[in-house]
């Protein structure tokens, strides 16, 4: 979760940078762990589920779905400032 107390006491040049920086954080962590979850369900491809009798790679690829979605999201929106109350009102 995001602080945006910090973005608004460092001068500007230096509050674009860590936009920045946390935006490339987001970018990478949401990547990585679908990367990781994606290795993860295929490895265990041939395990079956206990209820459906199914490979559990099929529910499990559901995380690197949402990792991705993740990513998506966060490159769709870009290193942007922290949206605060009063730039709302």
């Amino acid at each position: 979760m995001r602080v945006g107390l910090l973005e608004k006491l460092l001068p500007a040049p230096f509050a674009r940078l860590l936009n920045l920086y946390q935006w490339l954080l987001t970018l990478l962590i949401a990547v990585g762990a679908a990367w990781v979850s994606y290795r993860y369900a295929l490895s265990v491809s041939m395990f079956t589920t206990s209820g459906l009798g199914i490979s559990r790679t099929v529910p499990l690829l559901s995380l690197p779905f949402g990792f991705l979605l993740l990513a998506w999201h966060v490159l769709l929106y870009g290193p942007a400032p922290l949206k605060s109350i009063e730039d709302q009102i």
